[in-house]
Formats: structure tokens, sequence, C-alpha cells
């Protein structure tokens, strides 16, 4: 027989997850739901959210963050890397799904500066294939790194990705590494508009470079470092298709195209 101690204690624990639930929905709002897998530029974190951020660590709290939302018409495997714009910030997210209304968690990499100011965690983050773990938790000992192993996402299923910054407000770019995923919403093309991407992301020798579009004549192409310092201006048109980073110290690169009035810019890293 329940006592009323035990039910006063029951009902006040479910009015709490509720409540939680219902934070946890109204932080959605914020969301940014993509239509592609584009690189995404945030230049800096709003402060969103006044709850717990969802990553299951009560000292953390959800500020500093960024949601985008991908809704899957068909699936495939989901790969990324964040790069943030202050290596030295300690970069954390979770990938969500959407599972009957309830947010789970299939995904989280929270580790970081640990309490032996062990610093090899902080920097990039992501889901690479090589990895073997699915999860990291706080800190960065024995052994541990910044990425987990990349995941399969189911046809006609929600996602949400969760990026927060525990340092600062600085930005990050989003580099996605999809294979065959279809997304439900459909970008509103501009034909005209000049499309570039660049692969590897990580690359040690060179970086390949592709166009599809009009190029203006006297369009160029500049390599900055991740001071914002200029390396190197060149001359950007069909034929410039690789570029040779084998001379570069490893690190944070730019690459910024100017075609007429429009600018575009991509990112690597030399390893």
């Amino acid at each position: 027989m329940q006592t009323k101690q035990s039910l006063i204690l029951s009902v006040g624990l479910y009015l709490i997850s509720a409540q939680l639930i219902g934070q946890q929905f109204s932080d959605l709002t914020t969301s940014n739901e993509i239509c592609n897998f584009d690189e995404i530029q945030v230049t800096t974190l709003p402060d969103h959210g006044n709850v717990y951020d969802k990553l299951v660590i009560p000292t953390i709290q959800e500020t500093n963050s960024y949601w985008i939302k991908l809704d899957v018409l068909k699936g495939g495997e989901l790969g990324f890397i964040i790069i943030p714009d202050d290596l030295r910030d300690d970069l954390d997210f979770v990938l969500y799904q959407n599972v009957s209304g309830e947010l789970k968690a299939i995904r989280k990499m929270t580790s970081g500066e640990s309490f032996i100011n062990d610093r090899n965690c902080l920097g990039l983050i992501g889901m690479l294939p090589h990895s073997l773990d699915h999860n990291e938790q706080i800190g960065c000992e024995e052994g541990a790194d910044s990425f987990v192993k990349t995941t399969q996402l189911l046809d006609y299923q929600e996602y949400y990705l969760f990026i927060n910054n525990y340092h600062s407000t600085n930005g990050f770019s989003l580099i996605f590494e999809p294979t065959d995923i279809v997304l439900n919403k459909t970008c509103v093309e501009d034909l005209d508009k000049l499309s570039i991407s660049l692969y590897p992301t990580l690359a040690n020798d060179v970086v390949n470079i592709r166009s599809i579009g009009e190029i203006e004549s006297n369009a160029t192409v500049g390599l900055y470092n991740i001071n914002a310092k200029l390396l190197g201006t060149y001359p950007f048109n069909k034929d410039f298709n690789n570029l040779d980073i084998a001379y570069l110290d490893p690190g944070k690169y730019i690459l910024r195209f100017k075609s007429g009035n429009d600018f575009y810019q991509k990112t690597f890293i030399k390893i």
C-alpha cells in the first residue's frame, strides 16, 4: 500500500519529469532546420535556453548553444566535424532522435578539459567512422578523445543536434560527412548561384575543390589561417580543382572565394 508521503513524492517526481520534457521541447523552437548538408558557420552562439542542457551533466547550464534539426526522408550514415573558431574552447554536442515525442540521446560527446588540466580533448569534435565510442564522458583521462562513432539515421525520423560551448560565446564551423541521407525539407535553389565544395575536411597534402555554376572572369580565392592572416591569393576558375597544402603547419585554415560580388567560405584542417 502506497503511503501518503510516497504518493506525494511520486507525484512530485512526475511533475518534475513532465516539466523538464516541456522545457526540452520549448527549447526546440530555437532549432535551425537544414535542407542540405552544406557547411554551417556560426559566428557567435546565442544564449539559448534556461534549463540543463540535455548533456545529463548537472554542472553545465544550457547556454552558448545552438540547435539543428534534421528531418530525414531517407536514412543513411551521418558523420561530421565541428571546428571551434577558437581551438582552445571546449565544445560539447548531443545528437537526439525524436522517439514518439521524447528526445532520446543516441550520441553524446562531453569530454573536454579534465581536472588534471589535460587539454587533449579541446578543439575539434565530431562523429567519425573509425571511432569506437558512442559516448565520451566528462574529462579527458585514459586516452579519451573528442570524437564518437558515426551513426545510422532512419527513414522518416526527426533528429536534433545540440551544440554547446562550455567556455565562451565563440562560434564554430560544422562540416557534415553524410552518406545517402536525404532530408525532407527542400532548399529553394538559386540556379545562378555558384556552389563550392571542399574535400577532404582533414587533409595533409592536398585539398580538392569542386565548383558548380558560373565563375566570374576575375574570381579569386584567398587562403587564411585561423588568425585571419592572408597566406596566399590564387585565380579561381574551373581549372582550380586542388590546392597543395603540404607546406602548411597543422591547424585550421579557411579558403575564401570571391566571384563578382559574392563571397563563399570553406574550412579545412591540415593534419
